[in-house]
């Protein structure tokens, strides 16, 4: 009926303009008969005009169709709560109603607590699909979908996703085994995980360390001053503004602190250099449980002396001695060692 419409109108106007060129052709012939040629060539042009307007006027509102945003959904699949290594969809489903038979250009963004996470340009009608495979606690949070289509704007609701599960720490010393005061490196490792991470270092169950990173591992450096047996172990948590997940506990590793063995010289020692030796306990462990402490120094199956926290002997070198020193620390039933060779040349 519109298309009948359209039609009836353009024969209308091309009659009107018909009639009046016929008029004003027949009024130029009764004036200047050499006119009229010049006179109809305008008018048809006139007429040519006026109807290139009325089509292309149509053109432009067909071009220019509605449309209106109806509704935004936001889903997440399987479910808001999963456990760690699920697979889960974001989904962001737009009703659109609109004149015109062809997608209108859309932009989707999805957003995680506030933050934008995720952004997309599409021309079908299709839904919008943000994966999130092998899920992590750093994925929880509250998500939503906005679209954008020439302007005009809806946000969905939010959807809160929750993933449990974290993975067990790991630590690892590059030494189980050193003297007092002598630097020990230590990584804590969260397998598999992402995002904001404190980790916590701990020493006999008391946290000698904790710093936030953007990274699933920490490594540290450690000066142990107190001889005797540290247990050092790792914990972990995710921050999730304003939460925070915390990970269960990591191996245990014993590290042993030993007294120190000082020679000197240590090196380039020729025979009949003299050689100052000590053996040392600077701050001791179970100092306070009252257990009896002793100190042994030995060259070879030769001991040189014994004493309480420290111990001295001097000699002179001789090539054909054995090389090794040792310093030992015995309290009760706990014994430990520090040994260092020594290279005599002969004259």
């Amino acid at each position: 009926m519109a298309a009948r419409g359209d039609n009836r109108r353009c024969w209308l106007i091309t009659d009107r303009l018909s009639h009046k060129a016929v008029d004003l052709q027949d009024s130029q012939q009764q004036r200047d008969p050499r006119c009229s040629s010049d006179r109809m060539g305008l008018l048809l042009l006139l007429t040519t005009i006026l109807l290139s307007s009325y089509f292309h006027a149509g053109t432009v509102v067909d071009a220019q169709r509605l449309f209106t945003i109806r509704n935004i959904i936001l889903s997440i699949e399987p479910s808001t709560d999963v456990t760690r290594d699920a697979n889960v969809t974001v989904r962001c489903k737009a009703t659109v109603s609109s004149s015109g038979q062809e997608a209108l250009s859309r932009e989707y963004t999805i957003y995680k607590n506030s933050n934008k996470v995720y952004t997309k340009n599409s021309s079908t009608s299709e839904d919008l699909v943000y994966p999130l495979s092998g899920a992590r606690v750093s994925n929880s949070g509250k998500y939503k979908c906005k679209i954008n289509i020439e302007g005009k704007e809806m946000t969905s609701a939010a959807q809160k996703l929750t993933v449990t599960g974290l993975s067990k720490p790991g630590l690892h010393l590059n030494k189980e085994v050193v003297s007092e005061e002598e630097e020990v490196t230590a990584r804590c490792t969260a397998h598999g995980e992402t995002g904001s991470i404190f980790f916590y270092f701990y020493e006999d169950g008391k946290v000698i360390l904790e710093s936030l990173v953007n990274s699933n591992q920490l490594e540290a450096k450690f000066r142990f001053s107190s001889v005797g047996i540290h247990k050092i172990h790792c914990v972990y948590a995710v921050l999730i503004v304003p939460d925070s997940f915390k990970s269960e506990e990591s191996n245990t590793i014993t590290l042993s602190i030993t007294p120190i063995l000082e020679i000197s010289p240590l090196s380039k020692i020729y025979e009949g250099d003299h050689l100052s030796i000590s053996c040392t306990v600077r701050n001791l462990l179970f100092s306070s449980e009252g257990r009896p402490i002793h100190l042994y120094l030995s060259h070879g199956t030769k001991l040189l002396s014994s004493g309480g926290t420290r111990v001295n002997h001097s000699m002179v070198a001789l090539a054909k001695d054995p090389g090794d020193f040792e310093c030992k620390l015995e309290m009760g039933n706990v014994a430990k060692v520090t040994t260092k060779m020594v290279s005599v040349t002969g004259e």
